[in-house]
């Protein structure tokens, strides 16, 4: 049985302590030219079901690998029917 993969972080130095203060960020959008990426978690607050946690997809779909996905036919068309 093929296992999922795990990813993990533990931060090598101390973080700087949690604000509100959206000041700072408010000033970045109003001066443009800003990116936002935002990643696990910032849904999770919305509502929307996290992908990794308790009840997510991922546990209840093994995720399809690239050489999963170029071996088989019934694979890749495993793979554009959930798609």
């Amino acid at each position: 049985m093929r296992m999922r993969p795990t990813l993990s972080w533990s931060p090598t130095e101390d973080l700087p302590p949690g604000t509100t203060d959206l000041g700072p960020v408010a000033d970045a959008l109003r001066s443009g030219g800003v990116l936002v990426l935002s990643g696990a978690g910032i849904s999770t607050e919305s509502g929307i079901p996290d992908y990794r946690g308790e009840g997510g997809s991922l546990s209840r779909h093994t995720p399809m690998t690239y050489q999963d996905f170029t071996a088989s036919a019934r694979a890749r068309r495993r793979y554009w029917a959930r798609s």
